[in-house]
């Protein structure tokens, strides 16, 4: 009995581990104007639905402090929302929400 349970737990903790949100970057924004951030959400080789989260973005090297997004669902784990960075050059935008907490480079232009 303790066999089996033992084996369930790991089976268990196995596909859990095995169950990763993944990112990718559909649209960049623009530098220097209101435009659109945009990201697709997947787990496994299904879209994310019901994301709840935000895209805070930092210049590297340079001291702009935070831009905060919130990511909006569209559609087919499309999570997207407005912002304006003020320069082109070396980005990152951390993708936080829902236990997913994942840095993202972007070059900005």
């Amino acid at each position: 009995m303790k066999k089996i349970l033992l084996l369930m737990v790991v089976s268990i903790l196995l596909v859990a581990c095995g169950s990763k949100k993944e990112i990718k970057v559909e649209e960049q924004p623009k530098a220097n104007e209101m435009s659109t951030f945009s990201v697709k959400i997947t787990e496994g080789s299904k879209a994310v639905e019901d994301f709840k989260g935000t895209a805070t973005f930092q210049m590297k090297g340079m001291d702009h402090g935070t831009i905060e997004a919130k990511l909006n669902h569209q559609q087919d784990g499309i999570y997207e929302d407005k912002v304006k960075l003020p320069m082109s050059g070396k980005w990152t935008a951390k993708i936080e929400g829902d236990g997913l907490d994942k840095t993202i480079e972007l070059d900005i232009k």
